[in-house]
């Protein structure tokens, strides 16, 4: 597992940014109201 987490495979990074963005708009919408 450590290696996985140094070396995120494509799917993952995916997974990470969309999530990642998922979340930024989610705070931008609570701002918003």
């Amino acid at each position: 597992m450590a290696v996985m987490s140094q070396h995120p495979s494509d799917e993952e990074r995916h997974t990470t940014g969309r999530d990642l963005r998922a979340m930024m708009d989610w705070i931008d919408t609570g701002w918003r109201e």
